[in-house]
């Protein structure tokens, strides 16, 4: 059975936004009434995972975050397709039971904010980065829901736009970090796919050969 990993930990759900951040979630810890922004909001749902913001990603680290930060976001922020994760940064597709390493919280700990409650500069460039996509995004919505005449389907084109720029992001940063050999969880997973591969093999050029057979097969 293919899992996705973060960390080590098992992946449940995952949210993008405009600008690159990721919400790994790992748990759905408990339930509280939250305020955020003066908005209350009932039975907000606790979440523990990792959390790596675009605008500091080498301070990505484990946190508890909520529903609720999320949903202010309002459209920055959406949900990743499941069948989306294995391109996702730092995730890890394996086969096999799952394996709960790192990261997680203990019986008796009490919440803590995630990094991006606590780290107000990096949530002030965050903010200016996101505003700045979003004015774009949003000049290329209004151009796009002219043309089709519907905000849906609107919509669903900026996502597709998004998930390309992130898929082309993905490739460089896999360009420039991926010289040294690849991982056996890549052979492993090339093998499933039935992708040939020469035995010295490297990381970028496996991630290519991954990206090309899961394009090949519309996943």
């Amino acid at each position: 059975m293919e899992t996705i990993t973060i960390k080590g930990r098992r992946v449940i759900e995952i949210y993008e936004s405009f600008d690159g951040s990721y919400w790994f979630v790992t748990e759905k810890a408990w339930k509280q009434d939250s305020i955020i922004g003066g908005k209350v909001y009932t039975d907000d749902q606790i979440l523990f995972g990792y959390v790596r913001l675009s605008a500091c990603p080498e301070c990505a680290e484990w946190g508890y975050f909520c529903e609720g930060e999320l949903k202010s976001l309002g459209p920055r922020v959406w949900k990743v397709n499941k069948q989306d994760w294995a391109v996702c940064p730092l995730v890890e597709v394996t086969d096999g039971p799952d394996e709960q390493q790192g990261g997680e919280p203990g019986s008796d700990c009490r919440p803590s904010p995630s990094y991006s409650n606590t780290c107000k500069g990096v949530n002030e460039k965050m903010e200016t980065d996101t505003r700045q996509r979003v004015d774009a995004y949003i000049a290329l919505f209004e151009g796009i829901s002219e043309k089709v005449n519907s905000d849906a389907v609107a919509i669903a084109i900026l996502q597709e736009v998004s998930k390309d720029r992130r898929s082309g992001e993905i490739r460089t940063e896999r360009a420039t970090q991926g010289t040294g050999p690849a991982t056996e969880k890549q052979k492993q997973f090339m093998k499933k796919l039935n992708i040939r591969f020469p035995a010295n093999v490297t990381k970028h050029e496996a991630s290519a050969l991954i990206d090309e057979e899961l394009a090949k097969n519309g996943e």
